[in-house]
């Protein structure tokens, strides 16, 4: 299999237009490169292992919606130098799938808080379950104001919860 070059993975990503409610989406495209701690640094195409694909589009920024439009970055997707052209447009899709259900985790509001929003960190998550142990298999939040909210997984090893009335 020929190995992709920059103009490659350049050209299939011409080749994709994606536009959503009105935002129209581009691409950056760069090296990804190898570098060992014993190397001497030296950027050139033997040190190229891949390449990223990162999705862009400009919209206003979720914590300021009435001020002006910025530029909004996804992630940067791996695309091996060895990956065949249908790959490199494969992982454009799932780019964009991946910025779209960002997009829709930050303006999900329940309450006005983005309960599902993106930017939760793990580590917090993990804290906000506590030491509970839900007796029906399932997870348990406590958010300490007396409320618990237990997200129950159908187990047939464990009772059925008994709901409040």
């Amino acid at each position: 299999m020929k190995e992709l070059t920059l103009e490659d993975v350049r050209a299939q990503v011409a080749r994709v237009s994606h536009k959503v409610d009105g935002i129209e989406f581009r691409w950056n495209v760069s090296y990804a490169l190898e570098l060992q701690a014993d190397m001497d640094h030296t950027l050139d195409e033997s040190n190229l292992i891949g390449f990223f694909i990162q999705i862009e589009y400009d919209e206003v920024d979720i914590e300021d919606p009435s001020g002006p439009m910025q530029r909004q970055q996804g992630r940067k997707w791996f695309v091996s130098e060895f990956a065949s052209e249908s790959e490199v447009i494969q992982t454009m899709l799932k780019a964009a799938l991946a910025s779209a259900e960002h997009r829709t985790r930050e303006w999900f509001l329940v309450d006005g808080k983005r309960i599902y929003g993106p930017h939760l960190d793990a580590n917090e998550l993990s804290a906000m379950l506590g030491a509970k142990e839900d007796p029906y298999g399932g997870a348990c939040v406590d958010y300490g104001d007396g409320r618990t909210l237990w997200i129950h997984y159908n187990d047939p090893s464990k009772p059925e919860p008994k709901l409040p009335s």
